[in-house]
């Protein structure tokens, strides 16, 4: 029983999330259809690769130890900062105008707190892990009922700290990455003042919308893991 009040407790908590951010279905539509607009696209043609953007975004942050590297893959579009080998993946954003703040994002990562960034990827690994293990020990039924709400209480944890470090990153990189990709932009001088108040405003309504629906996104996913285990436990 105890388990299936856990279930509707955290269903309830997404649901109170959900209205309390004011999460949108058709904000989602509308981060896609603003990254590919066209005319938006088009303003930024003439700019650089995004490897010599990047080069040029951690100049701005005076951080010149960073490899950079660009995903040889054309159909991955995800960028991410790997602190563990120091070094900057770039997706295949080259055709989007948000690529210089998706760049400026990964650049923000690689002058976080390292530690905080290090601890997040161990976390990561330890939530994925322990994921797996009490999803297996559910399944076979291998512990008692006194065990299994430990186990649970321990994933609970988990999710919270997890969320709690990755929330704080993700969000600190988006919020500075606006003003910081306006930054490059009117460094470079290759747009007139209404181009790149176009683009400066085009970075804030995607982030207005993409922060919170990001936080949203995230809790649920910490969320979805316990109520997935307590399902196990059930059956």
């Amino acid at each position: 029983m105890e388990y299936i009040i856990t279930i509707i407790f955290m269903i309830f908590v997404i649901v109170i999330l959900k209205f309390g951010l004011d999460i949108k279905i058709k904000d989602i539509r509308k981060i896609k259809e603003l990254r590919a607009d066209e005319e938006k696209n088009k303003i930024l043609k003439n700019f650089p690769n995004n490897y010599e953007v990047c080069q040029g975004i951690l100049n701005i942050l005076d951080n010149k130890n960073v490899k950079i590297e660009e995903e040889k893959d054309e159909k991955s579009t995800t960028s991410l900062y790997m602190v563990m080998q120091n070094k900057i993946l770039i997706g295949n954003v080259k055709d989007s105008f948000t690529r210089i703040q998706t760049i400026a994002h990964e650049c923000i990562h690689s002058i976080q707190s390292k530690k905080l960034l290090k601890f997040n990827f161990i976390i990561s690994n330890i939530n994925a892990l322990y994921f797996v293990i009490v999803c297996i020990l559910a399944l076979f039924n291998v512990t008692n009922r006194e065990i299994n709400n430990i186990l649970l209480i321990v994933l609970t944890l988990i999710q919270f700290i997890f969320f709690v470090v990755r929330n704080f990153l993700e969000v600190d990189a988006m919020t500075r990455a606006e003003f910081l990709a306006k930054e490059y932009i009117d460094k470079t001088k290759l747009l007139n003042e209404r181009d790149a108040n176009k683009i400066d405003s085009k970075y804030k309504e995607i982030n207005k919308m993409g922060i919170k629906l990001y936080t949203f996104t995230l809790a649920c996913q910490s969320m979805i893991k316990p109520i997935i285990y307590c399902i196990l436990l059930i059956f």
